[in-house]
């Protein structure tokens, strides 16, 4: 028995499968064998016709086509996904840097909030009113601004103005001048600004008392030598003013901590020659001493007093030197 069997079989996804089968067979029996198998292989998807001799297989064309139309959606279908993948990666990549803007945008508006905070807590509080001036009891009948700034208080300059009898009032750098503004060469000049040229009974202290209960700040404390000394000018402070000062002034006190069975004497000498010479005791008052020093290129101060133990001494204040 002659026989010749053509056949081709393409399969498409994990269902379709299409075949073309020649066949040349002499019996039905055979024809129906073939036909079995092929629907074996096949399935449902295509009819196979036979005439005795020959059979074919249905729509082998069109299951072709149909395997090409689902490959090619099936490779969209995956250019598709590998694109939506990609734009996966971007949008993650673009959230990473939104997150991470945030952050940085965050702890700046933090920082800001932070430094308006302590800009607030470091605002001034402020206070005005109106208040009105009385000078040992008796109203003035000036009446002007008092600022009180985080619980300090500012007095107008009127008040100032009004005390000082409407003379002129200004300022120059740190200093604040009632009347003539005076140049450098014109001002006073500190004796605790001063070096001196031989160091004596003088020493600053930044706080003393006298027996009346006044505080001093900037204090020079003047040690004292016995009475009996001879030639006391040897122990005096010495100062090179290189006679450029015509008058010196300065203020003493007896100290509460001093020694208050004795009086205290200073001399105050120019050049070798004695100046003045004045005695406090523990009753005496802030004392004011005025001294023409014209021509004087060596001021010399010594203190005196009964004894030289560590509690005798007195308190100078304010020594000034004006040209």
């Amino acid at each position: 028995m002659n026989k010749t069997i053509l056949a081709a079989i393409i399969g498409a996804g994990a269902t379709i499968t299409a075949a073309v089968i020649g066949v040349y067979v002499g019996r039905d029996y055979e024809q129906n064998i073939v036909q079995n198998q092929i629907e074996e292989v096949i399935g449902d998807n295509v009819n196979v016709i036979g005439d005795g001799n020959t059979i074919t297989v249905n729509d082998v064309k069109s299951l072709a086509e149909s395997y090409i139309n689902l490959q090619d959606q099936y490779d969209e279908l995956q250019n598709q996904n590998n694109f939506l993948l990609g734009e996966n990666v971007k949008y993650n990549e673009d959230l990473q840097a939104a997150n991470d803007k945030i952050s940085e945008l965050s702890s700046e508006t933090d920082q800001e909030i932070q430094q308006l905070q302590n800009q607030i807590s470091q605002m001034y509080n402020v206070d005005f009113q109106n208040i009105s001036l009385t000078i040992n009891g008796v109203d003035s009948g000036h009446v002007d601004r008092v600022a009180t700034i985080n619980n300090e208080t500012f007095y107008s300059i009127g008040f100032l103005q009004y005390i000082v009898d409407n003379m002129a009032v200004s300022s120059n750098n740190s200093r604040l001048f009632i009347g003539n503004v005076q140049s450098e060469e014109q001002m006073p000049v500190s004796l605790f600004d001063l070096e001196p040229f031989t160091k004596g009974c003088l020493s600053k202290e930044t706080s003393m008392k006298d027996t009346y209960g006044n505080e001093y700040e900037e204090v020079f404390k003047v040690n004292t030598i016995i009475f009996l000394s001879n030639n006391p000018i040897l122990y005096a402070q010495e100062y090179n003013v290189e006679c450029k000062y015509s008058k010196f002034e300065f203020d003493i006190f007896f100290p509460k901590e001093a020694d208050q069975t004795t009086e205290y004497e200073i001399i105050v000498y120019g050049d070798n020659k004695q100046l003045k010479t004045a005695t406090i005791n523990r009753k005496s008052k802030l004392h004011h001493i005025e001294i023409d020093i014209s021509g004087v290129e060596f001021l010399q101060i010594v203190g005196m007093s009964e004894a030289t133990h560590n509690d005798y001494y007195f308190g100078m204040v304010n020594p000034y030197l004006y040209p």
